[in-house]
């Protein structure tokens, strides 16, 4: 598992004893629950075309990037049957990733430009919202066959 998913999984399952009716179960579970996760990574770059001098200077032309990514997904509660049991958890409903770039340039220590950008989704707020809980509802399913 990679940092980034390690960040993004799941925090919190709790199984519930439950008892089915019939043989053909079905059940119904209002999903109120929900939280948003984000991740930010930041990048750091030099670069000296030329000759470094003994002060960490550069004799030639300099270059720096710098970039800032923001992963985040957004969840909702939900429910999946394991056994005589009920496993509730987060399902992700939406994610995505807000980045942005900057590049300096300068030869012998003056500035001759630059280059900046930006994309894609921002993201909500690391919060989690509605944790209440909630009715499951069960029913025979084989009466609606």
């Amino acid at each position: 598992m990679t940092e980034l998913q390690a960040k993004f999984a799941p925090d919190s399952e709790q199984p519930f004893p439950f008892p089915f009716a019939g043989t053909k179960p079905i059940y119904f579970y209002p999903s109120l629950a929900q939280s948003q996760r984000e991740y930010t990574f930041y990048e750091y770059e030099e670069e000296c075309d030329g000759l470094s001098d003994p002060y960490g200077g550069c004799i030639g032309i300099q270059r720096e990037y710098r970039w800032r990514s923001s992963y985040w997904a957004f969840y909702r509660s939900g429910v999946k049957r394991v056994g005589d049991s009920l496993q509730c958890g987060w399902i992700t409903v939406q994610y995505g990733c807000n980045w942005d770039y900057q590049k300096d340039k300068a030869f012998l220590g003056i500035g001759i430009g630059g280059d900046s950008g930006q994309g894609g989704t921002w993201p909500y707020s690391n919060e989690t919202l509605n944790l209440r809980a909630t009715a499951v509802i069960s029913a025979d399913g084989t009466r609606y066959d």
